[in-house]
């Protein structure tokens, strides 16, 4: 009561409530509660009672003025951090929308100076950074790493497979094991115009056979002129230009032409060439087979003159194999000299055979 009687009890309390600890602040603000619920007791006081009466009165305004300030300052900071946080999150949208990764929200803390009432805010928990992932390579990658280096050492260790072109000629093919009679593809000169033949391995040689459309003996009748009668081949399954590709790559080729005659000349009589073959090319041959090719010696098998050209009642012939590769296959035969009631010749011209290989 000594410090009632003075009013010096008020004075204390509002020193401990403008205090900055907090405990005083709140040991303060209890013992103004206490005073201002004892002020209905001042006008038992004594003769201090006006001088108490206003320093209750005070006091209260004070501790009210207090209080306010306290709240004012507590909305203001958390204004503040309301607007650093507002200011973030904009931030982190920019960001994301920009692709840059965000780092972790951590509010600005404003600097703010409280009044002697404002509480201490409790401290935000700061997110916590995402741990970095373990490394995961340290068990099953040494595994990995050499099974797959002892497969790539095998892998090139292997010769690369082998090249298979298509044979060009029937000696291609038993050369490599080959020794079936049958119809084949080759490609001579490998021109990539590849065509079928007829490989016959017999004897232990392989003969590369093409055959014709006019391979049966033709008749020459009633073709009086000269080159009237005119037999012209279709080779099976290739054209000139693919013959004459096997005929380069070939070590030689032949075929077989032969002319039966009864009272018809083969090439001449009494100066008129009445007969002659055309070679692949397109030259005019006048030599038969078994002699050398040639364009005017109209020799026929040994050199010899023809049978045929030695005019006679009977019937004879002459046959040979044309063997000059360069000039075959033929392409065309022409006879004339049968318009005679008893003049008659009969033309046989065989299928090309090449064999071996150059």
């Amino acid at each position: 009561m000594h410090y009632l009687k003075n009013g010096e009890l008020y004075e204390y309390t509002i020193e401990l409530v403008k205090k900055t600890d907090r405990t005083e602040q709140m040991a303060g603000l209890i013992l103004c509660c206490v005073l201002l619920l004892a002020g209905t007791a001042l006008s038992d006081l004594g003769p201090d009672t006006d001088r108490l009466v206003n320093a209750h009165s005070n006091l209260a305004r004070q501790t009210f003025d207090v209080i306010e300030q306290a709240f004012e300052a507590q909305q203001e900071t958390f204004d503040q951090r309301i607007d650093a946080l507002e200011a973030r999150v904009t931030e982190l949208e920019e960001m994301i929308a920009e692709g840059v990764p965000a780092g972790p929200v951590v509010p600005n803390e404003p600097v703010t100076h409280a009044p002697p009432m404002q509480p201490q805010p409790e401290p935000e928990p700061q997110p916590k950074p995402e741990p970095e992932p373990a490394p995961t390579t340290t068990t099953q990658a040494p595994t990995t790493v050499r099974r797959t280096t002892t497969r790539s050492t095998t892998t090139t260790t292997r010769p690369p497979p082998p090249v298979v072109t298509t044979p060009e000629t029937c000696q291609d093919l038993f050369d490599r094991g080959e020794t079936t009679n049958d119809w084949y593809t080759i490609d001579p000169k490998n021109t990539g115009a590849p065509f079928a033949v007829y490989c016959n391995f017999d004897g232990g040689e392989a003969k590369t056979v093409v055959h014709h459309n006019k391979e049966e003996e033709e008749k020459n009748n009633n073709n009086k002129n000269p080159g009237t009668f005119v037999l012209t081949p279709v080779y099976r399954n290739a054209d000139t230009n693919q013959l004459a590709a096997l005929t380069d790559v070939s070590a030689s080729c032949q075929q077989f032409i032969k002319l039966r005659c009864k009272a018809a000349v083969l090439f001449i009589k009494k100066g008129t060439d009445y007969g002659w073959w055309i070679s692949r090319d397109g030259e005019t041959m006048r030599s038969w087979g078994g002699a050398p090719a040639s364009a005017d010696s109209r020799a026929c098998a040994g050199g010899r003159s023809c049978r045929c050209d030695n005019v006679g009642k009977g019937e004879t012939s002459d046959e040979g194999l044309l063997t000059d590769k360069e000039y075959l296959p033929v392409k065309s035969v022409y006879l004339g000299d049968t318009g005679g009631r008893k003049q008659t010749s009969w033309l046989t011209l065989g299928e090309l055979v090449c064999t071996g290989k150059m």
